[in-house]
């Protein structure tokens, strides 16, 4: 258990007993974790183990030191009160042991709660019309913010109006709440219609640096072009890094198993939510794959005693079960389609809708000229709800009787 701790390794399950793999990758952890030296304050490079810890121990108080929290009155105005008396009511009551037991087992078995907090403040603002934010067309809602866990994206005009208003924001928020935000890792993106001088101005006055473009967020590509199989190609590479090496030699057939399952087929899960992969991409994931569930490491090849394609069938028709990644492919784009037919007041429906499929719904859109790759995945799936769905009369109040016959 202790060293099952020590590798992280979240996929594989203790009860294996495979204790050379935890070894090792407890090794190759802390290898890869160990600090040699570090600079200070000062740019001075230094070495020795105290001196890196005072650098560190220095760093993160001036990181989180207490502040004064005089602004708190200020920015608890900003959230609107959502909460009723039977809310209330339920919140205040005594938690139960099963009440304990399902919050404590939905984190990880070697993991532990932190706080999490929220803001209102720029929703405020875009109330009070100082903040407008973008909009992807004139039918859309605008845009101000998106906050995710650790970061948090703000959208508005280039003009000493807005920019003031974020830049408030920004210092209101750390006095009223004692965090400090790290300008160091913020940056401002702009539009090819801000001149110069405006970018330097704006810099300036949200003490941040400006970025061209960002390659990636949330591990997907920010920009796709035409060239759809050179940007997908980061899967390939990070499934190769996990499936290659020493791991292979350490973990038995059933681990192996495990690790294609739960780790290289999972990791273009996300992607695959939204963008439809390219067919030679797909046929090169499940060649890695293939290749090392039959034991090829680097060069030296194995034989292939069954092909892929047997093998992604179900266990009990004699397969291994493993992913079919076209098929997955366009079952994850198929329920992003439901989910647009289903949560009419979802954002993601707002925006497509809005852009996309104004007047009917996503079984009726088509596609148009210039429309994103998201969309373009998104209607690679339609034909399979269409096989899927089943269309209830109900009170026949949406039915429309020209076009339903």
């Amino acid at each position: 258990m202790f060293w099952y701790q020590r590798s992280r390794v979240s996929w594989l399950k203790y009860g294996d007993r495979n204790t050379k793999f935890f070894h090792s990758k407890a090794s190759q952890r802390r290898r890869r974790n160990f600090i040699e030296g570090i600079k200070n304050a000062n740019g001075v490079w230094v070495e020795e183990v105290d001196d890196v810890a005072d650098v560190a121990f220095d760093y993160f108080m001036n990181i989180f030191k207490v502040g004064t929290c005089d602004r708190m009155e200020e920015c608890l105005n900003a959230v609107n009160r959502k909460m009723t008396k039977d809310m209330l009511e339920v919140l205040s009551r005594l938690y139960n042991n099963e009440e304990v037991k399902a919050a404590l087992f939905q984190m990880g078995p070697t993991k532990a709660p932190r706080p999490d907090r929220f803001t209102s403040l720029l929703a405020k603002a875009e109330i009070e019309g100082s903040l407008h934010g973008v909009a992807l067309c004139r039918s859309a809602p605008p845009i101000t913010n998106f906050l995710f866990v650790d970061d948090s994206l703000i959208f508005c005009q280039a003009n000493k109006d807005e920019v003031q208003v974020v830049s408030d924001t920004l210092q209101l928020y750390p006095e009223a709440l004692a965090q400090c935000i790290n300008l160091e890792k913020s940056s401002a993106y702009f539009s090819s219609n801000v001149s110069m001088e405006q970018k330097a101005w704006i810099i300036e006055k949200l003490k941040v640096k400006e970025v061209e473009k960002f390659n990636a967020y949330l591990g997907l590509p920010t920009l796709i072009g035409r060239r759809k199989y050179k940007t997908s190609t980061f899967l390939k590479e990070r499934i190769w890094r996990k499936l290659q090496g020493w791991k292979g030699k350490l973990l038995s057939r059933a681990g192996k198993e495990v690790l294609i399952k739960a780790v290289a087929q999972s990791i273009p899960t996300y992607t695959m939510g939204f963008c439809q992969l390219p067919g030679k991409l797909c046929d090169e994931l499940d060649t890695i794959c293939a290749r090392f569930w039959w034991g090829q490491i680097g060069e030296k090849r194995k034989i292939h005693w069954k092909n892929w394609s047997f093998l992604t069938l179900p266990k009990k028709e004699g397969g291994m079960g493993f992913r079919n990644l076209r098929s997955f492919n366009l079952a994850m784009l198929a329920k992003q389609g439901w989910r647009l037919l289903r949560d009419k007041s979802s954002l993601l429906n707002s925006y497509f809708k809005a852009k996309y499929f104004l007047r009917c719904d996503f079984l009726e859109a088509t596609g148009c000229q210039n429309s994103s790759y998201v969309w373009k995945s998104l209607l690679a799936a339609q034909p399979i709800l269409w096989k899927g769905c089943l269309w209830r009369v109900g009170n026949g109040a949406s039915i429309r009787v020209l076009k339903d016959c």
